[in-house]
């Protein structure tokens, strides 16, 4: 077994001390893989979870891994546990890679699981766009990587036998009270390595012909999707078109009947402008006969002080104050120079007439999102005295004062 990760990149490894993460962590460790590791102890399974918790804890503490040990009470949990449990950890992890600066989380799902989510889909009657488990994903704006996907559970158990991998097997796994845990006993683990085989290519081949189907259904996503063009497409087409917008973003988690039949009455409503939570950070704006989904972080307010004329980079836009022959030029006396994105309730006066911003984004006929970071210039005193004009489809000029990224 072997994995090949780019090593410029900073990992967290959700680590049960199973088998399966911590073969995944002996790779890492003999790879010299910059990594932490991640652990929750649900507290089910009394003496057993916590002996794990405290035999992991001293193994990392030996091996001087950074690691993040959270317990949690899972009989606080309601409804479906395993749902419950599964938000509870995903929320601990993306703090932790928030905190600690890390880029990628890695999960050590195999191809046993791949095969025993691709029958627990079928036992479901949601409709799914992908079958099994995606090898990297986006998960509420965390990356996930599965580096041991295309190894089945008897390879990992031979991997720790034969390199000494310290780990414990989990007593809940052989209950049968959940309906994986009857997949995976009573039918994956009967089948023989050639049944698994021709199961696992079964599920490629239906992966390919939803792939094909999302290959023709991104002509009609760019940014934006076409109301009227969406309207054409078949019930299917449009769920199927939506699900690729939701996994692009990063919600795929959260795609649901629920979230369809919201994101349709808001477009064909009579409104000619919208904005609205679909769910978590996803939002959708409508705008004339296009929608967009967004993730509101990406739109967080902003100010940055400019104290000279220079050409300056920032996320939303990039702004030549020095460049000869911009539109406008911007005296020197003017600075130093604030370019925040504005309150709807301020005032800009151009060529005598004295508007709201808001009333200057209508008259633009800017999206509602768009507005939450188009910038407006502010000179020492606090005035404006500056908003690009935005203008749909727009060509850049070199003549232009602001390069704006989110267009």
């Amino acid at each position: 077994m072997q994995i090949n990760l780019d090593k410029s990149k900073k990992y967290l490894l959700a680590c049960s001390f199973g088998p399966d993460s911590m073969a995944l962590f002996n790779l890492l460790l003999d790879g010299d893989y910059d990594f932490g590791v991640a652990h929750v102890n649900y507290q089910m399974r009394g003496e057993e979870s916590d002996n794990e918790t405290k035999n992991l804890v001293e193994l990392l503490k030996a091996k001087k891994i950074r690691y993040f040990a959270n317990y949690i009470d899972g009989k606080d949990f309601s409804g479906n546990f395993q749902a419950r449990a599964r938000e509870a950890r995903y929320d601990f992890f993306k703090d932790i890679m928030e905190e600690g600066s890390y880029d990628v989380l890695l999960i050590a799902h195999h191809k046993d699981d791949f095969l025993e989510t691709y029958l627990l889909q079928r036992t479901s009657n949601r409709k799914s766009f992908y079958y099994g488990i995606k090898e990297e994903t986006t998960l509420n704006g965390i990356k996930i990587i599965r580096p041991l996907l295309k190894y089945y559970k008897s390879d990992i158990l031979q991997y720790c036998a034969t390199h000494n991998v310290k780990y414990s097997i989990d007593s809940s796994n052989l209950e049968r009270k959940y309906t994986r845990n009857k997949i995976r006993l009573d039918v994956i683990d009967k089948m023989s390595l050639t049944q698994k085989e021709e199961l696992f290519n079964e599920i490629q081949a239906l992966n390919k012909t939803l792939d094909d189907k999302r290959i023709a259904l991104a002509n009609y996503y760019k940014d934006s999707v076409k109301i009227s063009l969406f309207n054409t497409l078949s019930e299917e087409d449009q769920n199927h078109l939506l699900y690729f917008i939701f996994e692009q973003k990063g919600f795929a988690e959260y795609f649901h009947s629920s979230k369809v039949r919201l994101i349709k009455n808001n477009i064909n409503s009579a409104k000619t402008s919208t904005f609205m939570k679909v769910v978590a950070e996803l939002y959708i704006t409508k705008h004339e006969d296009d929608f967009y989904l967004i993730n509101i972080l990406d739109y967080k307010p902003y100010e940055y002080t400019v104290n000279q004329a220079k050409t300056i980079s920032f996320p939303q836009f990039s702004v030549y104050f020095d460049k000869e022959n911009v539109i406008p030029h911007i005296k020197e006396s003017e600075f130093p120079i604030t370019i925040t994105n504005g309150n709807s309730d301020e005032k800009y006066t151009i060529d005598g007439n004295t508007k709201k911003l808001s009333r200057v984004y209508i008259d633009m006929k800017m999206p509602r999102h768009i507005r939450l970071i188009w910038p407006v210039v502010k000179n020492r005193y606090g005035k404006i005295i500056y908003i690009p004009r935005y203008r749909k489809d727009y060509i850049p000029k070199e003549t232009d004062l602001f390069k704006i990224n989110h267009l």
